[in-house]
């Protein structure tokens, strides 16, 4: 029971891998739904396979969140090609908790992911940190700049996506809306080449994402 009359959404994260608990999962939601009529549902952190069984139960999600980049394009990849008619994508994870926006800096800073937790320092492998290197080249050579890149790659794909920024200050989030804003077809060019590039590098292949790449 609920202590209100009024619910307007709510966000499935991630799917219980039990067998028992997902029982309890789908029957919660159904409770709701039942209980208020109009309620959307989303789901956050989940895969093919699962959204495949809760649309046995529910109608289509109003949206799916998941972690993606222009290096972890595995699981946007796999929704678009089964779902980008019918679903919108919220994508977090966009900047790699700022390794697509100062890879120096995210690589040197004391207070970054890769600085505090093992667990980061140690997916981040050679070929990983090498490719990182080739982006921050690459994008100073033709004149723009990872995170102007990493952004860009989002207006190549062919569906309702909306990308989570997560700036930590008013500075961050200007920087990349300005960005956002002013993305030509020479960026969307360039996003493209750096994204063909990731899917050639076998520690950067597609299959291998989000579980064996970068644990930011």
């Amino acid at each position: 029971k609920v202590g209100f009359n009024k619910m307007h959404s709510v966000q499935l994260h991630a799917f219980p891998k039990s067998e028992d608990s997902l029982k309890v999962c789908i029957r919660v939601l159904k409770s709701l739904k039942n209980n208020f009529n109009n309620l959307k549902i989303g789901l956050s952190n989940v895969e093919i396979y699962e959204v495949k069984d809760f649309l046995n139960h529910f109608a289509m999600p109003i949206f799916i969140q998941l972690h993606g980049n222009i290096l972890e394009q595995r699981l946007i990849n796999e929704f678009r090609n089964e779902y980008k008619e019918d679903i919108s994508f919220v994508i977090n994870r966009v900047l790699c908790r700022g390794l697509l926006t100062n890879p120096k800096r995210f690589l040197s800073d004391p207070k970054s992911r890769f600085s505090t937790s093992e667990r980061v320092k140690n997916s981040l492998s050679k070929e990983k940190k090498d490719f990182i290197n080739f982006i921050y080249r690459f994008a100073k050579k033709n004149g723009s700049s990872v995170e102007r890149i990493a952004l860009a790659w989002f207006k190549t794909l062919d569906c309702k996506i909306y990308p989570i920024l997560g700036a930590r200050t008013n500075r961050q989030l200007n920087s990349s809306l300005q960005i956002l804003n002013s993305i030509s077809r020479d960026d969307i060019e360039i996003a493209n080449y750096v994204s063909k590039k990731a899917l050639e590098i076998e520690n950067l292949e597609v299959n291998k994402y989000p579980y064996f790449a970068l644990e930011l």
